[in-house]
């Protein structure tokens, strides 16, 4: 396509040149002839003008006849020159003509003797002959008067071919000159035209390639001097362009891997409302599939979701707010951000936060707050009032005051009890940063049975240890973690057996870990209340609630002090059946 810009442009410039070429030569051609005829226009004149003043010529006109004598005269005049001499009366009939015209014939018609009878002082004029073969010739006449009166015509003529060879000597140097011209001016002007299109021809595909392969760099390999610098810069200039586009992709790449790998749910949507990317924290809480380029309309079921983006859309303007969805029930922070720059693919970034773990722990805040409120005021309360009896008269009565303060007693040990779990709960990582202690699991449990006799014998309990392993059952852990974990889940099992039930405590240690189950066969937790069994102060109703006496904190305290050894804990029950739980640090 250049090439051919480059030829039509030469083309065009050399048929120009060609045009003014002519146009020139045929100017100064005209003006050349009309320059050479007024030159014989002028001679000729003069030959008439002194054949008048050597010639009778009066004379003859006045008496219309030449003799013998004047006609020799006549031809010795007009033999240098071979021009034609015309003597015509004043009424335009020859009297006499060196041609051998007719004499008597009549030429007063002749543009050169109308232009003298209409005034002027010399005719002239150049045609073609009517006599003379139709040859063009120069006719010149001048007007005989005698005493202001016009008494004839003297006319001469050449044939213009007689001087023509001048007009054709100057016309063949003028085309071998403009010839010349012609061939260095088109030259000149293609070699200048090819000059201004270089630039072009070299960068024009150079560019293409960039932008059809950016992350490749295409250099202009010339040896052109005259845009040495300039192909430089180029190429300098496509060298950063490219690696400009090689940050441009890397960041962008990044950008997506890095919306991929957010907890975050992110979506990014189309000016025409397609989905560009859902990110998989997003599907996930969406539970959506492959979704690229569908409508969000598509892509999202949620009713709440769907009218927020479609307002936001609307409105031309960024949204937030908190949605509810259901099945499962789940919280979401959704924030809109509608993008109004023409030059962007995208019309709108949203974020969505999954709100429902923080709501739960809000919820549980609020009710550990109250729990706690509630569990304190108790005993609280309690002591109060039994200050409040005693001081109002009732320590006069020694059995009663007694019972009085057996009942303080029992609240306040109960309240102690409370705070001393709750500073239990509240501790974290950083309080046992002490170093691991190796502990006989065997000797361990054996302790622990007979810190419990009592209530062991109490309710006619059975309770086997027993064991996997065939090395020595030593495992290193931090006892300020492990044995309240362990105490608390024999406590419970403990509390929630029947009577006359079996408690099985078993282990099992490898290299690098241990395995605890508790099992009992106690009343046993259905699967609604297995879900939130380790959430603080949380208590199962029914038959569960009417054997418990504790805070409603043990199995948090157990939870969280598994998490702090990094261990898990297991919980299978089966109401009516029984309850294990199984600690695997």
């Amino acid at each position: 396509m250049l090439r051919s810009k480059t030829f039509r442009e030469g083309f065009s410039a050399l048929l120009v040149l060609l045009l003014l070429f002519i146009t020139c030569l045929l100017v100064g051609n005209h003006f050349f002839k009309e320059q050479v005829i007024h030159q014989q226009t002028g001679l000729l004149e003069k030959k008439l003008t002194l054949f008048i003043d050597t010639f009778p010529t009066k004379q003859v006109l006045e008496k219309e006849t030449l003799n013998a004598e004047q006609e020799k005269t006549m031809a010795d005049f007009l033999r240098v020159d071979q021009d034609r001499l015309t003597i015509l009366l004043s009424d335009g009939t020859i009297l006499f003509d060196s041609a051998g015209d007719k004499i008597g014939t009549s030429r007063k018609n002749r543009p050169e003797i109308q232009a003298i009878e209409k005034g002027a002082n010399i005719g002239t004029s150049v045609r073609k002959s009517p006599t003379q073969q139709k040859k063009d010739w120069l006719y010149v006449a001048l007007p005989v008067k005698t005493d202001g009166k016009l008494i004839g015509f003297l006319r001469i003529s050449n044939e213009v071919a007689s001087f023509s060879k001048a007009i054709e000597l100057f016309r063949s140097y003028m085309i071998g000159i403009l010839s010349v011209l012609f061939i260095i001016l088109g030259i000149s002007i293609l070699r200048l035209i090819r000059q201004k299109n270089e630039p072009i021809e070299m960068i024009l595909p150079v560019l293409k390639k960039s932008l059809r392969k950016p992350e490749e760099v295409h250099a202009i390999l010339t040896e052109s001097k005259n845009m040495q610098e300039f192909y430089t810069v180029i190429n300098s200039l496509n060298q950063k362009m490219s690696a400009t586009y090689q940050a441009y992709q890397s960041t962008e790449e990044q950008f997506y891997q890095f919306l991929q790998e957010l907890m975050i749910g992110v979506f990014l949507l189309k000016k025409d409302g397609t989905v560009l990317l859902i990110n998989p924290a997003l599907a996930q809480i969406l539970e959506v599939d492959e979704c690229k380029n569908k409508h969000y309309t598509q892509v999202f079921a949620q009713s709440e979701l769907l009218l927020l983006i479609q307002q936001s859309l609307q409105a031309k303007h960024s949204e937030q707010k908190e949605i509810h969805l259901s099945s499962p029930e789940r919280v979401l922070d959704v924030t809109l951000r509608y993008i109004d720059h023409t030059s962007s693919e995208l019309s709108m970034i949203g974020s969505a936060y999954n709100l429902t773990r923080v709501r739960q722990l809000e919820q549980m805040q609020r009710d550990f707050v109250g729990n706690v409120s509630h569990e304190l005021k108790t005993p609280v309360t309690s002591l109060i009032g039994f200050t409040e009896t005693l001081l109002d008269g009732a320590m006069e009565d020694k059995e009663l005051t007694r019972q009085f303060l057996e009942i303080m007693q029992r609240d306040a040990k109960r309240l102690e009890h409370l705070i001393q779990e709750i500073l239990q709960l509240s501790r974290g990582r950083d309080t046992y940063e002490g170093e691991n202690q190796e502990i006989n699991l065997k000797n361990f449990l054996e302790d622990l049975t007979k810190s419990y006799i009592s209530q062991i014998q109490e309710k006619e309990l059975q309770v086997e240890i027993s064991s996997t392993s065939t090395s020595k059952p030593c495992f290193s852990t931090k006892p300020a973690l492990f044995q309240p974990i362990v105490k608390n889940l024999f406590e419970n099992a403990i509390q929630y057996s029947k009577e006359k039930g079996k408690i099985e405590l078993h282990f099992s240690i490898d290299e690098t870990s241990l395995t605890l189950s508790i099992k009992d066969n106690g009343i046993g937790i259905d699967l609604e209340n297995q879900k939130r069994i380790f959430e603080r102060f949380y208590r199962v109703d029914k038959a569960r609630t009417r054997y418990s006496g504790g805070t409603g904190l043990g199995l948090s305290i157990v939870k969280n002090y598994v998490d702090l050894l990094g261990g898990t804990i297991e919980l299978n029950s089966q109401v009516g059946v029984g309850t294990e739980f199984v600690v695997k640090l």
